[in-house]
């Protein structure tokens, strides 16, 4: 698209985004163009759904700006709700061509959102997933706090890694020890004696199992990943609560004795 390269943004001009759609108007070339770029764009997600594109080049002045602004506006054309961002921090050009006060920008959101802790605050506001994605930036150590009503859910971090999902609120027939009962992995008696080790040990039931040779490791990961399946969908499902952050130190996080996946990727393959 030759036309975007020769159409380069001018500068403090208040008009500048009226002029550019008008230019656009008045040329069914570049229109027609932009068009065929849209169609293009949706033949290349034919499988899924698309959420972001990424424009950028080699050097600078090559029109990025202008292509990103008007290519948003022929998606919007086609019904799209778009939302255009200028990642250049050092040069931003949509600002110059769309002006607008008070605005936050990508910088803002950077430095206060990125750059400031969360310690507490509402599902509705943050979601779990953006939360998630801010303590892994942040390389945060420490627990993470779910309540929405009768639900609780702590999540376990280590540097930003998800290392470890506890359903507080489970219902006892879904406890480890019950569903091996129910599929007859173990007997009653033996989860009573693993109950009691515990008790007296303070190790995880886990570890116990295997210790006390009631269970494979094999079949013992299956039920563990379960758990952690559980808890996460559960997590997940969370949009009206709260949350709390709870910093820990690393010292907080024994190495397990028994660690048959990464948590992370679980979640990651959800």
């Amino acid at each position: 698209m030759p036309e975007m390269k020769n159409a380069q943004a001018p500068s403090q001009e208040p008009n500048l985004l009226s002029g550019l759609l008008n230019h656009l108007s008045q040329n069914p070339q570049l229109a027609e163009s932009l068009r065929y770029l849209r169609t293009n764009v949706e033949f290349s997600f034919m499988d899924k759904a698309y959420h972001c594109l990424l424009v950028t080049s080699s050097d600078q002045s090559e029109g990025k700006s202008t292509l990103s602004m008007l290519l948003a506006y022929t998606l919007a054309q086609a019904g799209k709700t778009v939302l255009l961002i200028d990642a250049d921090l050092r040069k931003p050009i949509i600002s110059r061509l769309a002006p607008c006060r008070d605005l936050y920008g990508l910088s803002g959101i950077l430095t206060e959102v990125l750059g400031g802790d969360i310690p507490s605050g509402t599902l509705r506001e943050i979601s779990l997933g953006d939360l998630m994605r801010l303590l892994l930036f942040r390389k945060k150590t420490g627990i993470l706090h779910l309540v929405q009503k009768d639900e609780k859910v702590d999540i376990h971090f280590l540097h930003g890694e998800l290392m470890d999902v506890h359903w507080l609120s489970r219902p006892s027939q879904k406890k480890l020890l019950s569903l091996l009962i129910q599929n007859n992995v173990i007997n009653k008696e033996q989860a009573e004696r693993c109950i009691q080790r515990q008790k007296d040990t303070g190790q995880k039931i886990g570890y116990l199992l295997l210790h006390m040779g009631l269970i494979s490791q094999e079949t013992l990961a299956g039920y563990i990943k379960l758990h952690i399946i559980e808890g996460l969908r559960v997590a997940m499902q969370l949009h009206e609560g709260n949350f709390l952050f709870e910093k820990q130190p690393v010292s907080h996080f024994e190495k397990p004795s028994y660690h048959p996946f990464k948590v992370s990727q679980v979640f990651e393959d959800m």
